[in-house]
């Protein structure tokens, strides 16, 4: 807060379109905050640095896990710097609990088969997901009573939605995406078109006469990789539990 940040209600001050019909807008008591992913992860990694219970260690890729003799359970990781000279072998770093907080690109389940466990079955499901991003200058005209903006799609017939966040040094941050290969464009023009050709004009009343002051971004969404439940469960509990 103190860095620019402002705080608001989740409820009452974010719109939200479902199925071509804006939603109401009730007063939650659940506090949200404007700012950017760039300006949270600084704000986290600031206040866990002053912690002096913990040490953050750059530079080092985690290549393996590594379990006790018995198999019972994560005992550390095996860590290799990225520029330490090839003749140093990695490094193991032991551990109480180990958390694996690497999302989607996780290699737990290889790791897992490489040692004494099975890999636990997946089925893959892709959406064709994929999203593009542009920031705007906030118009001086706008009348600041919402601070979120989020506009669903509607498929089978419309796979496309957006929305307009509101950052800490008062731009916008406006994406749209589309799913089944309904990609959106990263041109500025057909950015715009995109936006049109959702239910509502809504989005683009709101930018299309302020320009982008930064290159657009655009990801398309790897697909999504689903455990059996029951087996991750198995594996965890197997891991997380501690001898005595």
């Amino acid at each position: 807060m103190e860095q620019g940040g402002k705080q608001f209600d989740l409820g009452q001050d974010t719109v939200i379109m479902v199925r071509g019909r804006w939603a109401g807008r009730p007063k939650l008591g659940i506090r949200g905050f404007d700012g950017s992913r760039v300006f949270l992860e600084y704000s986290v990694r600031q206040r866990v640095r002053a912690n002096p219970k913990v040490r953050l260690w750059q530079g080092a890729d985690v290549t393996q896990i590594l379990t006790d003799e018995a198999c019972t359970r994560i005992a550390g990781v095996q860590i290799a710097w990225r520029r330490q000279a090839e003749e140093v072998g990695p490094e193991e770093l032991m551990a109480d609990l180990v958390v694996d907080a690497s999302g989607r690109s996780s290699r737990t389940p290889q790791w897992l088969a490489q040692l004494c466990y099975d890999e636990p079955e997946e089925t893959i499901v892709n959406a064709f997901l994929g999203y593009a991003t542009r920031r705007y200058a906030r118009p001086s005209h706008f009348n600041d009573n919402w601070r979120i903006m989020l506009v669903s799609a509607t498929p089978p017939h419309n796979p496309r939605g957006g929305a307009i966040l509101q950052e800490e040094n008062g731009n916008w941050v406006v994406t749209l995406a589309g799913t089944a290969r309904h990609y959106p464009p990263t041109d500025e023009a057909g950015f715009l078109d995109f936006a049109q050709k959702m239910f509502t004009l809504t989005l683009v009343d709101n930018v299309e006469v302020h320009k982008a002051f930064i290159e657009v971004q655009q990801l398309l969404q790897p697909p999504a990789h689903l455990f059996k439940p029951f087996v991750v469960m198995a594996v965890l509990g197997r891991l997380l539990r501690r001898t005595r």
